[in-house]
């Protein structure tokens, strides 16, 4: 009946202590009928709880549309124990529904009554790809002569597809047997055609009915004062393959006997999914992480590498924290590949951490997991914990072999202007010398002229020079007033010129360079250093779907193993491109050595993961936003990657370029040379003046 077969189906449900569950049922008598049973015992049960009633209208003609609305609501209510109660033509309507509203992942549960078994009898293979489905079955106890009374059956009616109709016929049987003992015949005036005039044996015939046993080709009739049957048997069966197969039995006397090591659940045989319920308190759950050395902390004398109390670190802290405030406990346990997971097109699916957590044999995944759309189709996402930009990091030695060092504190334009600035005032200096009344009071030396003027040209363009390079005279100081005025000029100008070289040539010996590569397409169109990406990152999967990047990709080295990182860096010239959260971690030794450089990738967000649809997703959020709005995030932060990284990316790792001076920045300095040579020219004009009015008055 069915209010045995929901008792049934409530105590495999206490059994697996799932704590709630939701119906999807057919809108007739059937369906209507059929979970009042099962509604009651939930009723009077406050362990368990019922999420949702869903009724479908059948229709001649089963569509996806049918149960689609009823689906989605149940979905939304993050239930994964499912009872579905409807005649068995419609699951694979239901099923193929199920599966593409992401119902059919691991991790749900589908209990069908016992109609799904009589269907499953005629359809055969078009049940293929629904194992793990749960299933309830009357047991029957068949007779010796069943096979003699099907034989004759199917000459009368046909081929027997299914026990149902044996049971009815038993039903029939002990109605005609039971009236025939009370040699009832049917009352005078009584027609099936004619419904005026009411039954009114009703009460005499049930006595009797209730008070025979008898035994049909199926199993041994007998009922109880209430009309039920006295002892009723269920199989419990379980879809696997092509095939129910019997793993448990339950019954009105002896309850549930279930085999529990045979059941197979959806796409996870080994673990028993989890019933959704408002807390993770008193659970174990399996968190999937990758023991990245530069995230994970092993601790020393501590072998077991599933306790969290044999690892330190940030996601360690954040994992105590939400254990402790939830009341859970949790195992760590690593990918069979060891990626974090990217999609294959081979395998059609994803592989690593996402491909485990997908299929459940994770509970929550807890490390830098980067959002991406692809793996938001197959998990879900909590709330996003850190915002972090993808650059590249390597160790760039400035200190190359350079013969030419000496020139880089000035722009080549400079190193032309001096020469011609020490030239024309030498010339300038020698000329006002030549000329300055002053001096040819003081100078009548005999001498060819030329020689002597040539000789003077000379001396002063050493003199400048001398002055220039080492700030000392020559072996003659100028005697005119406007030679020695330029003069000083000359010394002011060159003390200038000397500092800033000096200072200049320093600051390029002493202080690191920054590299010419800060774009993805400078390392791709450099040959000093290769690449490298973590293997199966969000990182990985933005380079396959970028065609510009096509090079980084092809030539670069994908990463399996994280302790492998920091040699590629420090002693095999590579530049390693991922989130800066994530290189501050794995990077920390030798952070301070370490340049960077942004890349056009987008900003990744980096929080947790967990399965599809499960109920704790929000009850996880919520904590973690709590975290954020507290500060505690940014204290774990800093604990673990700022404090250990003070130096700072845009301190010591990547300096602003120190520039050649260029003609253009010290410009003035050659004015002021320039001003003082117009001014001395300018005084051996006084001079003239001065001389002739003392000469002619």
């Amino acid at each position: 009946s069915d209010e045995t077969e929901g008792e049934a189906i409530f105590n495999i449900i206490k059994a697996y202590k799932w704590t709630s569950f939701s119906i999807l049922a057919a809108s007739d008598d059937y369906g209507l009928n059929g979970i009042s049973g099962l509604v009651q015992l939930v009723m009077q049960d406050d362990s368990v709880s019922l999420k949702t009633i869903q009724y479908f209208e059948e229709t001649s003609t089963p569509s996806l549309a049918m149960v689609n609305s009823q689906l989605r609501n149940i979905r939304d209510t993050l239930s994964s124990i499912i009872v579905v109660h409807c005649h068995g033509r419609y699951a694979s309507t239901i099923f193929e529904e199920a599966e593409r509203l992401g119902l059919m992942n691991p991790g749900f549960v589908w209990i069908l009554t016992q109609s799904f078994a009589s269907f499953v009898d005629s359809a055969g293979d078009q049940m293929v790809g629904y194992q793990g489905v749960i299933s309830l079955a009357t047991s029957l106890n068949l007779s010796s002569g069943f096979e003699v009374w099907k034989t004759n059956f199917e000459k009368e009616m046909g081929r027997l597809t299914s026990l149902e109709g044996a049971i009815v016929y038993d039903t029939l049987s002990y109605l005609a047997a039971t009236l025939k003992k009370i040699n009832y015949t049917k009352p005078r005036g009584l027609s099936c055609s004619d419904v005026s005039r009411g039954f009114t044996d009703g009460d005499m015939v049930l006595s009797s009915l209730l008070n025979e046993t008898h035994r049909g080709v199926t199993r041994l009739l007998s009922f109880s004062s209430d009309g039920l049957i006295r002892s009723h048997e269920y199989d419990i069966l379980n879809y696997q393959d092509t095939s129910l197969v019997k793993v448990g039995i339950w019954d009105t006397k002896h309850e549930l006997k279930l085999n529990k090591s045979k059941v197979q659940f959806i796409g996870n045989p080994v673990r028993t999914p989890i019933s959704p319920v408002n807390t993770l308190s008193g659970k174990t759950l399996r968190v999937g992480v990758l023991l990245d050395p530069g995230m994970f902390k092993s601790v020393k004398n501590c072998n077991n590498r599933t306790l969290p109390e044999c690892w330190t670190g940030m996601f360690i802290d954040i994992n105590n924290k939400l254990a402790e405030d939830l009341n859970f406990t949790y195992e760590l346990h690593e990918p069979s590949d060891g990626t974090i997971g990217k999609y294959d097109d081979n395998l059609k699916r994803f592989t690593g951490l996402i491909y485990e957590l997908e299929q459940r044999n994770f509970d929550l995944v807890t490390m830098d997991l980067t959002v991406n759309v692809e793996r938001a189709e197959v998990i879900d996402f909590l709330y996003t914990m850190y915002q972090s930009p993808i650059k590249g990091y390597f160790i760039y030695n400035a200190h190359t072999a350079n013969s030419a060092f000496f020139t880089k504190p000035f722009g080549k334009y400079v190193w032309i202007a001096v020469p011609l600035i020490i030239t024309s005032v030498g010339v300038i200096i020698t000329i006002i010398d030549l000329v300055s009344p002053v001096r040819l009071q003081h100078d009548r030396k005999p001498g060819r002229k030329k020689i002597r003027v040539l000789h003077e040209v000379f001396r002063n363009v050493f003199l400048v020079a001398c002055g220039f390079v080492g700030r000392e005279g020559g072996d003659v100081v100028p005697r005119s007033p406007a030679a020695r005025f330029l003069l000083i000029f000359w010394w002011f100008f060159a003390t200038i010129m000397i500092a800033i070289y000096t200072a200049s040539l320093t600051a390029f010996i002493t202080v690191e360079r920054k590299s010419t590569i800060n774009s993805l397409e400078d390392l791709q169109n450099q040959k000093e250093y290769r690449w490298a990406y973590r293997q199966g990152s969000a990182i990985h999967a933005a380079l396959e779907n970028s065609p510009q990047h096509q090079k980084i990709l092809d030539y670069g080295v994908a990463v399996r193993d994280p302790s492998s990182i920091k040699h590629l860096v420090q002693d095999d010239k590579h530049v390693y491109i991922t989130e800066d959260f994530v290189a501050h971690l794995q990077l920390d030794s030798v952070w301070c050595s370490v340049s960077s450089f942004h890349t056009n990738l987008p900003m990744s967000s980096l929080t947790y993961g967990v399965p599809k649809h499960v109920h704790y997703r929000d009850l996880l959020s919520i904590k973690l936003l709590e975290y954020q709005e507290s500060g505690y995030l940014e204290e774990e932060f800093n604990k673990y990657v700022k404090e250990k990284t003070e130096c700072g990316p845009d301190m010591a790792k990547s300096p602003e370029k120190l520039e050649s001076f260029s003609l253009d920045t010290i410009y003035g300095v050659f004015l002021m040379v320039f001003v003082a040579m117009v001014i001395s020219i300018g005084l051996l004009l006084l001079e003239k003046i001065f001389i002739w009015r003392v000469t002619h008055v």
